[in-house]
Parts: C-alpha cells; sequence; structure tokens
C-alpha cells in the first residue's frame, strides 16, 4: 500500500501473540489495507469484545484485521475476499503468524458469499470493501439474523469519510463513529433479530 509520499508500507500486526510481524502483501490486486494507526484505533475501541470473539473478516485483503484479532485472543476467525490471490496471501500470512489452525479462508464475492460462510453467528464482522462502491450497504443489505449475524454482533466498517454507509438492516443501531483523516471507523451494533 503507498501512503501520502508514495512510499509502500506493509502492513503489521501491532499487538498480541502475532505482534510486530509484517504481512505479505498480494501484488496487483486492488488491496488498501487498513492504516496501522486506523487498525490500532479500532482494536483500542473494541479490545474487550476480542478475547474468545469468532470473527469474520469480509473483504479480507492481506487478512491484517482477523490476524490481528487472533493474535490478541479471538477464538476464530473466518477470512473471505473475492480475489484469489488474496486469498492465498491470507493463508501464508496466517502460516506466518502461526494462526491458521483457528482460521478460515474461502474465496468469494460479497454478497452472493454471504449464504455460504460457515461458523456464524459471529461476535465481531470486519468490513473493510474498496471505497466508493457501496460495498458496506449492499453487504449490510444480504445479512441475515442467524446466519452472519446474532443479537450483541458487533459491525466494524471503515470507510471514506465521505461516504458515510446508509443502512437498511432491522435491528442494527449505529453506536460509535470515529474520523481519522480521511478515513472513517463506523461501528453498529446488532439489537434484535431481522423480523422477517
Amino acid at each position: 500500500m503507498q501512503n501520502k509520499k508514495g512510499l509502500i508500507t506493509i502492513p503489521r500486526i501491532i499487538s498480541g501473540s502475532a505482534r510486530k510481524l509484517r504481512l505479505e502483501f498480494p501484488r496487483g490486486c486492488d488491496v488498501r489495507p487498513t492504516a496501522d494507526n486506523v487498525k490500532e484505533a479500532l482494536f483500542n475501541i473494541i479490545s474487550p469484545l476480542v478475547p474468545g470473539a469468532v470473527v469474520l473478516d469480509l473483504f479480507a485483503g492481506t487478512g491484517s484485521l482477523g490476524i490481528e484479532a487472533l493474535s490478541r485472543g479471538a477464538a476464530r476467525a473466518v477470512f473471505a475476499d473475492s480475489d484469489p490471490s488474496c486469498c492465498t496471501t491470507v493463508g501464508r500470512n496466517l502460516e506466518k503468524a502461526r494462526l491458521s489452525a483457528n482460521a478460515l479462508v474461502i474465496q468469494g464475492s460479497s454478497p452472493s458469499i454471504l449464504s455460504r460462510i460457515p461458523d456464524g453467528p459471529f461476535d465481531i464482522l470486519f468490513l473493510d470493501p474498496p471505497y466508493g462502491r457501496k460495498l458496506i450497504e449492499k453487504t449490510m443489505d444480504n445479512i441475515r439474523y442467524g446466519d452472519i449475524i446474532k443479537e450483541k454482533t458487533l459491525i466494524a466498517a471503515e470507510h471514506h469519510a465521505r461516504e458515510v454507509p446508509s443502512l437498511n438492516l432491522p435491528g442494527c443501531r449505529l453506536i460509535d463513529r470515529r474520523n481519522y483523516g480521511e478515513v472513517t471507523l463506523s461501528f453498529y451494533i446488532i439489537d434484535a433479530p431481522d423480523a422477517d
């Protein structure tokens, strides 16, 4: 990923069992890993929920968010991405972190992949899609209670500051929103099942 000066920066694991591990980056892919300062802020906010959690990292890219969660004590993580090379990279990063035993990587596009993701419902859902395509809304419109989410599931979504998601997910409530320059983190909680 390139920083504002055009230099390549490699995402790393910030804390836990894989602390300081530099993650592999899939070359030639449209991947924008979460910047370390944003990721650190994200995990400072959600840290009490991570130990023992079952996590879904959608639009996984390098796997940075899900691997960070595993490194900090999450019980299990599922990683999903539409790009096969990203899925291969996530697998390699999990091996380097020695966290493969508690993880599953699946390839497929959201929202169609949502119907075949195992191990749900999840305690924490990371949504970090490419900017400017309304993929947060499209994904959340297709999330179904019981398969992916349950009461008290936390959804952490990263998006461009100018691109505030509008949601149509019953029982989903915005609980916090933090801005970090051009990046915004939005946090949602599931209060009740889908009334359908």
